[in-house]
């Protein structure tokens, strides 16, 4: 069962507190997110507004709570966390976190309609970066190269694999997310 959200569902500290009880049983999950957050909060983003940072920096931080609300992935985790954001009064994050590390490519590897994806407009700015953000944080929290990440997936869920044919087709906006993130 999913802790309970608190009211002041902007404040990084709460979901931080919410993410470390909601993956108590899969601390490496909460580290990833921390460190997406971490990352988030440590690189510049001059291309961006303050409150697009602002606005990135919570999606970091909330990108993958997918994972805790269906833990069995029936669903891309993108489209499953994406609910309860929404449900925590933050439209903006949602968006972002809709369409983070190609869930759209996501989507169609599974044979799901890219209409699912539709009650949130896609940023092409804040996505990008998310998707950087996600790429250069570890599985188990570490900060790694999208080389690295990379490699990490392959070994995981094989070469042929829908995450790593995701990933792979998701190469360009990570670039463009780098060149945001400067």
């Amino acid at each position: 069962m999913l802790p309970p959200l608190s009211s002041a569902r902007d404040q990084p500290d709460l979901w931080a507190d919410w993410i470390n009880a909601a993956f108590a049983d899969q601390p490496h999950r909460a580290a990833h997110l921390r460190r997406a957050y971490a990352e988030a909060c440590r690189l510049p983003m001059t291309a961006l507004t303050l409150e697009e940072r602002r606005t990135v920096r919570l999606a970091a931080l909330v990108h993958d709570v997918g994972r805790a609300v269906d833990p069995t992935d029936g669903l891309p985790h993108a489209i499953s966390g994406v609910l309860l954001i929404e449900v925590a009064g933050l439209p903006i994050v949602a968006a972002a976190v809709a369409h983070h590390s190609g869930a759209l490519l996501d989507l169609a590897e599974r044979g799901l309609p890219e209409g699912l994806l539709a009650p949130w407009p896609r940023d092409e700015r804040l996505v990008p970066v998310l998707t950087y953000l996600d790429a250069i944080s570890g599985a188990m929290g570490q900060v790694v190269t999208v080389e690295a990440r990379l490699a990490d997936i392959v070994a995981r869920y094989g070469e042929a694999s829908r995450q790593v044919r995701v990933f792979r087709a998701t190469l360009p906006e990570i670039e463009r997310g780098r060149a945001l993130s400067a």
